[in-house]
């Protein structure tokens, strides 16, 4: 599993990016924007009101698996603040 940082490279605080900043700087870290790789993804998004929001190209069962797999992991490993795994 990669990890990002999820400061985003972000030289200081003062400078805030916005949510289609991040998730643009995450895919080009994860993935690279010309990228010819295969495979499927769960996005979980939450804005500053706290609603979450998921967007995913899996079926129920295969995104509760892919989920259930990154807990376990997660809970398994050191998790770091500000870490994106």
């Amino acid at each position: 599993m990669k990890i990002i940082d999820g400061k985003f490279g972000k030289p200081n605080k003062e400078e805030d990016f916005t949510l289609a900043e991040k998730l643009m700087i995450a895919t080009e870290e994860c993935v690279g924007v010309e990228s010819k790789i295969k495979g499927n993804f769960v996005m979980i998004v939450e804005d500053e009101e706290g609603m979450a929001r998921v967007a995913t190209d899996l079926d129920a069962a295969g995104m509760l698996y892919l989920l259930e797999f990154i807990k376990a992991t997660l809970m398994m490993s050191a998790f770091e603040e500000g870490k994106v795994h």
